[in-house]
This record gives structure tokens, C-alpha cells and sequence, in this order.
């Protein structure tokens, strides 16, 4: 899981053109093992230096120096999914934004390197503080369903989820279910290499409103989290 990554950016002809994407940085490729890397810190500054800086971020699995998601920046990363561990500091300003991806709810291999059913970041050493857009993708057909608990940021220190300015995106779910995201728990606990995680930012699948007195008199609402 932790490999070493080099940069590289890929220009568009769109790049001049303020109004559309304007390109998009690929931080990609095997190295040492066991060391980290700044090149996330290094492709965000980079985005945040362009005179047009709407561009997409996307990182191999691995370990990285800590880092801010710039504005009007995406960040993915992964094979879809996968997991990226920081040491230090994750700031997501109020127009970054964070694709996750999933395809399950099992992500409980993330610190040993394990497949994951869902994108997860593990804050190993710092805090974290979500300001921007979180983007949910679902993949091979999954559904989520009532109950159904996703913990997409785990972290050793704290874990702050800005309601000013956070938001959730995900796919319409139907039957009048809507993503909730929270702070929690970390369910992670301390993995060998890394210290406690004690807090965690989770997205939920969780009833509408006006839906949850009808939802428990039909006795359909729970809080079960699958791992």
C-alpha cells in the first residue's frame, strides 16, 4: 500500500479556457516502500498556482505527507477503490472536493493493505478538517440500503465536518433515502504501524425526514453497519 508516486501532468487543449475542465494531474507508479510522499501536497499546490485551477487530482493507493485539497480541485484515488494514508494534516478547503468510490461496505483491510469495498482515508498523526463537497460514486452495481454505514475518513486525531460549507453528493437512492454524513467512532481501533483511531467521518444511508415516522412504523429503520 505504500509506494512511492511521481507526478506527472497531462495537459488539455481546454486548459485556457476557464469555463471548462482544464486538465488533470496524475500522480502514478511503484517505489520504496515504507517512506512518504509529498506529491498530493505537490499537485494541489501546482492546481492552486493555475490562473483556471479546475482540475482533477487522481493518486495511486499509497502513503503521503499531509496535505490541503485545493479549491475548485478533485481529488480520486486508488483502483477503484482503494486507500491513501496521510501523515499529517487533510484540510479539504470549502471548493475541493473528494471522490469516493464504492462498491460495498466492507473497507476493514484498509491499514493492513487488504482489498476495500470503499475509497478510505486513514489521517495517521493529524486532524482532519472537511469544508468542501464529498462525492460519492458507486460501483459494480452495488446498492446501498436503510442502514447501510461507510466510514470514508478514519483519523488518530480529530475529526471536524464543517456544516457551513460541507456537503454530500451521491446517487439518488430511492424509496426515501437520503446520505447522511456524521462523525463517529473510528472502527479501526490501533493497527500495527499506526497509532488510535479514534474518530471517523461516515457517510449513512438514512431515511428522509418526513419518511422516518412511516419507515419505523413499519418497523424497516435500523442503525446496523455492515462490515
Amino acid at each position: 500500500m505504500r509506494t512511492a508516486t511521481h507526478l506527472l501532468v497531462l495537459t488539455s487543449s481546454l486548459l485556457a479556457s476557464a469555463s471548462a475542465l482544464a486538465g488533470q494531474v496524475s500522480i502514478d507508479g511503484p517505489g520504496a516502500p515504507g517512506s512518504v510522499f509529498a506529491e498530493i501536497a505537490d499537485a494541489m499546490n501546482w492546481v492552486a498556482s493555475q490562473p483556471s485551477n479546475n482540475y482533477t487530482v487522481r493518486a495511486a493507493s499509497g502513503r503521503y505527507a499531509a496535505f490541503d485539497v485545493a479549491e475548485n480541485a478533485t481529488l480520486s484515488w486508488g483502483s477503484s477503490p482503494g486507500v491513501i494514508d496521510i501523515g499529517g494534516n487533510l484540510w479539504v478547503r470549502p471548493s475541493g472536493q473528494m471522490l469516493f468510490e464504492i462498491a460495498g461496505t466492507d473497507n476493514s483491510g484498509a491499514p493492513t493493505g487488504a482489498p476495500v469495498q470503499c475509497d478510505t482515508v486513514l489521517v495517521d498523526g493529524g486532524n482532519v478538517l472537511y469544508e468542501g463537497r464529498l462525492s460519492i460514486v458507486l460501483l459494480g452495481g452495488f446498492t446501498p440500503t436503510l442502514g447501510d454505514s461507510f466510514e470514508l475518513i478514519a483519523a488518530t486525531g480529530s475529526v471536524t465536518w464543517n456544516a457551513a460549507s460541507a456537503t454530500v453528493v451521491g446517487p439518488a437512492l430511492g424509496n426515501g433515502l437520503f446520505w447522511q454524513v456524521t462523525v463517529g467512532a473510528s472502527s479501526f481501533g490501533t493497527p500495527a504501524g499506526y497509532g488510535t483511531f479514534s474518530n471517523a467521518l461516515i457517510a449513512t444511508v438514512v431515511p428522509a425526514p418526513g419518511a422516518i415516522a412511516l419507515l419505523a412504523a413499519a418497523g424497516l429503520v435500523s442503525t446496523r453497519r455492515r462490515r
